[in-house]
């Protein structure tokens, strides 16, 4: 798993190809699903443990008993954080951009806390009751505003299904919660209507080795909102793209990038240092 920055700018126009292709591709396959708007995951569809491997097994991290847990931080108002499982510490001090990398937790049910690092008292999000698959891997990311009170989690299962060769499959969430409605739009056709905020797209393949333009449009404005180049997606992954910020500051408005090996991937399952999201130019 690793964590990226984008920055907004132009891709060459030799990858026009390859942002027609990616269009063509995705035309009607993107749907929209629900977030938890009170800090309570809505239902998650649970994507069934990889045919003949675990998460652990294919992340490189466990064996088919436990559930793989990476924790990201796309709420760009709040501290550093811990995330508290049953009230222990499982992880220190999470930046602003950036994600734990994938952990391994026993399979079960456990509650949830993510707080202020170093103090226990301020609590960030709430999940009791957090119910977690063997063999299955998910994404909890902090997103909204801490200040606003709208600071939600979105709770989603990572496919790390095997992939066909030089394809990665790529995913939206629109955690801009104070936003408007937005569409997603690449090589110009709008791919995903109307998704909300606090929701996230499914799942589509897309080209790896060749740079993609996706923009992220106010629903129904053919304007660019929100530029998001995709640098070269690597074969063999799965990209889980955040937006972060609010639409009081849209100059600093953030990309957030969050990459996984599926299986048969060719990238090793560990992260690189995560870098912190840098705002647009």
């Amino acid at each position: 798993m690793q964590v990226g920055k984008r920055r907004f700018g132009s891709v060459p126009l030799g990858a026009i190809s390859a942002v027609i292709l990616f269009a063509m591709l995705v035309v009607g396959t993107w749907t929209r699903s629900a977030g938890a708007q009170d800090g309570t995951p809505a239902a998650s569809p649970v994507a069934s443990p990889v045919a003949g491997q675990s998460c652990g097994e294919v992340l490189g991290i466990g064996d088919a008993s436990v559930a793989c847990v990476n924790v990201v931080h796309a709420s760009f108002d709040a501290p550093n954080v811990d995330v508290l499982v049953d009230g222990t510490a499982a992880l220190s001090s999470l930046a602003f951009g950036t994600s734990s990398s994938f952990v391994p937790l026993p399979a079960g049910t456990y509650d949830v806390r993510v707080t202020a690092a170093g103090d226990p008292t301020t609590v960030a999000l709430d999940l009791p009751g957090t119910t977690l698959e063997a063999g299955v891997a998910y994404e909890v990311a902090a997103i909204g505003s801490l200040a606003a009170g709208t600071i939600t989690a979105a709770v989603n299962t990572v496919d790390l299904s095997p992939l066909p060769g030089e394809t990665a499959r790529i995913r939206v969430v629109h955690g801009v919660t104070d936003g408007p409605a937005v569409d997603i739009a690449a090589g110009g056709q709008v791919i995903v209507a109307g998704l909300a905020a606090g929701t996230t797209s499914d799942y589509v393949e897309a080209p790896a080795g060749t740079p993609v333009d996706v923009e992220i449009r106010a629903a129904g404005d053919p304007n660019p909102l929100l530029p998001i180049p995709v640098d070269a997606l690597v074969p063999g992954t799965a990209v889980t793209i955040y937006a972060a910020g609010s639409v009081a500051d849209v100059g600093n408005i953030m990309v957030i990038s969050v990459q996984a090996t599926v299986a048969g991937g060719i990238i090793g399952g560990t992260p690189a240092a995560s870098p912190v999201a840098s705002p647009a130019a």
